[in-house]
Formats: C-alpha cells, structure tokens, sequence
C-alpha cells in the first residue's frame, strides 16, 4: 500500500493581497508559536470520554440514507437557488472576467431541471469527486478585488465525496456529461464517468453487510491484478466480504461501459480499516487527528484537501458520530446552547466551565471549530481557518494559515492590524456538545 505525498506547508504564513503596511508580510503569529500544535497535549489533560453509543446506531442508516429516500424527500430539494444566488454582473470566471448571462443560461440549459426525478436510481461513487453546484468544472467567484474572494473561493464547489459512497442520481444533464446526485449530506452535480449504477438486489446486501471504516487516509487500493483503483479516505466505509487475521476482504466498486457498478475484491490490512467503530479515546483521537490533518485547507473540499466542516466532519466518523456537511447544520447537533448575547468574557468563561474537550463544537457564522480544552487559562479550539482578517485605514486583507491549527478564540488578536469586529470570540453564536 503506498501514501500520495503530503502537500507542503510554509513554515511561515503567507500573507495574500498585502496590505500598504508591507510590515505584515513578515509577520509572525504568536500563538502558533507558543501554543503546542500538538493534539496529544490538550488529550493529556482529559481523562473522560463519551462513548457515544447512541450515536453508533444512527450512522449506518444515515450513511445510507440516499439509497432510502421518500418521494417527499426527494421533493423537499430545490435546485434552481443558485440561479437567484449568483448572477450576472457580480458573479466572475477563473480568469477575474465578468460572467455575463449566457453563462447563467447555458447552466440552466445543461441542468435539465424539468427533468429532476425522473430517474432516481442507486448508485456509487467511483472516485473521489467534486459535486458541483453547477454541471461545470468552471469556477465562479465573488469579486476578486475583495480580501477573502477570489482563489480559492469557488462559490460552485458545494462539496466532495469519497469513493465507494452510495448516491441517489436524480437525473442527468442535457448532454450526459454530468449527473446530478443526493448523497447522505450533500446534492449536487458530478461527472457521469464518476458514479456506477447500482442494482436494487445488491443494494440490499450492501446495506445488510459489515462495513469497514477506513482510518488511515491516502492508501492505495489494488485489484488482484494490481491494478489501482482508489485511494482510501477517513470516512470512507468499505463493504466487508471475508475477514482473515490480519487482513480484511472488502467490496470496491467499479463502473463498466454500460455506467453499471462492476465489483472487485480488494484485502487490506486491518491497520487500514477496523469493523467495529473506533472507541472513543487518547490514543484513536491521536491517531485519527494524523490522517486528517494531512489535508490542508481546501474550500468546500477542493483539490482534495478539507475545510473546517469537512474536517470535523472526517474526525468524528470513524468513531460512528455522524455530523452533517456544513458549520451551520453541524452545530445544531447535541446539546445546543446559545451565547449569542454574553459579553466576551463571559462567553470564555461560560466555554471553560461548560464545554467538553473534545467533545464540544464553536460555531460562529461561516465557521466551526473543536473546543480543545485550556492554556495558559484560555479556552483553546482547533480548527481549519483559510486566515486571519485584517483592516487597516479602511482597507481589508488576511494572513493566510491555511490549515489545522490550535489557537485560542483570538487568533491573531496581537496584530496591529486585527479586524476586531471579526474576532471569532466575539462573533461565537452557540456551542454544542455532541452526545448529549
């Protein structure tokens, strides 16, 4: 089995679209300096795990949930919200160019959205795949001249998903090229060539199967042949066929030229995957914390890597807790209490006080992180941020991190130029603790 290769991250944070002060561009952040950007320090002052069992017996059935949709369901989705979110005159290309509304209309051609439901059949995904909010590979920002748009922000990424993942297609694009699929917390278009027709009998034994959690990211699946197939992920679930003693026999899937899910047997390590869910403690969080922050940031998923939603999303699932795609929906979850209204003192110490390490999520409009624990009498999270914002004499920018990090609810507060209407502890608008 072999590894992709790790991207590489700066040793410094770089800073995008700088500011007039150039002193920035050498800027150092304290915190990543002086807080241990290391999980085992804040797991080695926790000494109570949750077990989460309820939460096990929820995730295989909304892991297959897709395969399961209601009619009503399925009507509940509306596709057409992006033609009212993006439009002509704001909306621009990979090259910085003014969409105009041909753009707008050939998408609304191609999507076919008379044609909605009126397939609705199983399916997996064969490769790793962005869905797209769109049925293009084409990129639409919002305006490049403002801090934090422009690249990477891709408004038509809405998501990625694992290889081996059960979809509903819906229907298909007026060309064929793209498909338009529901997955368990996510729709959106994909490349026709990306998903294999599923056949309703083998549905059901799929679902009726063990399923191997995969925990360990970017190991290479090989057929008899050994021939590649796939690349495994943290949150991919693999169907089990056999099970030896060190090994397991697991079910890949494969599309044919008839678009039909064609299955090969593949064996992997039980290094790789485990049957039962991870439990719930020191040494998996450490281990599971390793393979996903492998990924640096990557908006809405793209280029592979993860943004903060989709990396607490990775965290928790080999340990069976199921969260939704998005930071808005993710901190629903559990026990939700809202501290919209305290002061910023009193929503750090209400956070020290009440909220579980580990176990407890931050959530802030547009971003979502995981309570940690303290330092140093500060409440620390962990999170994958694109940056920190800031303004000088009227004019915005961002130091770029660009990754995991564990920072306190201040990032970058020691700048003379932090955009302290931004600050994450002022604008925190709820927490909630999973399990619970």
């Amino acid at each position: 089995m072999g590894c992709k290769e790790t991207p590489q991250i700066p040793e410094k944070p770089l800073l995008a679209e700088p500011l007039k002060d150039r002193k920035l561009s050498e800027v150092k952040l304290k915190e990543l300096e002086e807080i241990p950007q290391d999980v085992s320090y804040f797991l080695r002052l926790k000494d109570r795990f949750s077990s989460f069992e309820s939460e096990k017996k929820r995730f295989e059935s909304l892991y297959f949930k897709a395969w399961n949709l209601t009619e009503d369901e399925l009507n509940k989705f509306n596709l057409s919200w992006a033609f009212d979110a993006y439009k002509e005159g704001e909306s621009y290309a990979e090259n910085y160019a003014l969409y105009t509304q041909k753009f707008f209309d050939e998408m609304r051609d191609e999507s076919n959205l008379a044609a909605y439901a009126s397939l609705n059949k199983k399916a997996v995904v064969t490769a790793h795949a962005d869905m797209r909010v769109f049925p293009t590979e084409r990129a639409l920002l919002k305006d490049p001249n403002r801090a934090g748009e422009g690249f990477p922000f891709d408004y038509l990424q809405n998501s990625t998903i694992s290889a081996n993942e059960p979809v509903l297609v819906t229907h298909y694009s007026k060309s064929k090229e793209w498909v338009y699929i529901v997955s368990s917390f996510a729709l959106g278009w994909v490349r026709s060539d990306q998903v294999a027709f599923v056949e309703d009998s083998h549905a059901k034994k799929w679902q009726e199967a063990k399923q191997v959690k995969i925990v360990k990211e970017n190991q290479a699946l090989h057929d008899a042949n050994g021939r590649f197939l796939m690349n495994t992920r943290i949150g991919m679930n693999l169907p089990l066929i056999k099970e030896k003693q060190n090994s397991y026999i697991v079910l890949v899937t494969e599309r044919d030229n008839r678009s039909v899910a064609r299955y090969s047997s593949v064996e992997i390590s039980k290094d790789i995957g485990r049957v039962e869910f991870l439990e719930f403690n020191k040494e998996n969080i450490t281990m599971i914390f390793a393979e996903v922050t492998q990924s640096i940031y990557g908006w809405g998923g793209i280029y592979g890597q993860r943004d903060c939603s989709s990396t607490l999303r990775d965290i928790f699932a080999p340990f069976g807790i199921w969260l939704p795609r998005n930071s808005y929906d993710q901190a629903q979850v559990g026990n939700k209490v809202d501290v919209a209204k305290l002061d910023e003192k009193e929503k750090e110490a209400f956070i020290l006080k009440d909220a579980v390490a580990f176990e407890t999520l931050l959530y802030k409009n547009g971003h979502i992180g995981l309570y940690v624990g303290e330092y140093n009498g500060r409440a620390i999270m962990f999170h994958n941020t694109w940056g920190i914002k800031t303004k000088r004499d009227g004019q915005e920018s961002r130091i770029v991190v660009g990754k995991g990090v564990f920072t306190t609810l201040q990032f970058g507060s020691e700048i003379d130029a932090y955009k302290k209407e931004d600050d994450f502890l002022k604008n925190i608008e709820s927490i909630n603790t999973l399990g619970r």
